[in-house]
């Protein structure tokens, strides 16, 4: 599935959650760092139930020393698809306001917004934590651990986590 679309709708949720939480969108924090282990969580919400997560829309998650990154989102940023949009200084809403999300499908959409809102629900104050509170909140994943760890053993820095080791893992939304 192409996610260059679907991610764009979530970074716009992102946005939106942080004007909400924080206030002024135009100077936000939610840079690269801080929206991969956004979306990783976002990704964990709803994994018990088939559909109705990232996961099962062809959301892949590989361990890196940061915690666990979305392959192809990572990919994407690598290759500054993002630059116009996420930067050092956090999403440039103004943007993703004027993206055509009428493209999405309606069945991701949904499950966009409904997992955007649970995750909201589980820890609102999630939006304005700092990267570096996401990186060691999302270090409590086992499915990131044990599959960071065999990377370490065969001398790389990433390895894929699969989607039903994270299905299986204790679920984490506050340190």
């Amino acid at each position: 599935m192409e996610k260059l679309l679907p991610t764009k709708y979530i970074l716009y949720h992102f946005s939106s959650w942080y004007q909400e939480s924080v206030g002024d969108i135009h100077s936000n924090d939610l840079s690269i760092l801080k929206t991969l282990k956004l979306i990783f969580l976002l990704a964990t919400v709803n994994i018990d139930k088939e559909n109705e997560n990232l996961l099962d829309f062809g959301f892949k998650f590989a361990a890196m020393p940061y915690g666990p990154v979305e392959k192809d989102i990572y990919d994407m940023y690598k290759a500054n698809v993002f630059s116009n949009l996420v930067g050092k200084d956090g999403v440039n809403f103004t943007e993703i306001i004027n993206e055509n999300f009428e493209l999405l499908p309606q069945n991701l959409k949904k499950v966009i917004d409904s997992n955007i809102s649970i995750l909201k629900n589980h820890n609102y104050y999630l939006i304005s934590k700092p990267a570096s509170y996401l990186v060691d909140l999302t270090h409590l994943y086992n499915s990131w651990e044990n599959n960071y760890k065999k990377a370490l053993k065969q001398n790389k820095f990433s390895l894929d986590i699969p989607n039903e080791e994270i299905k299986r893992d204790v679920l984490y939304y506050s340190l």
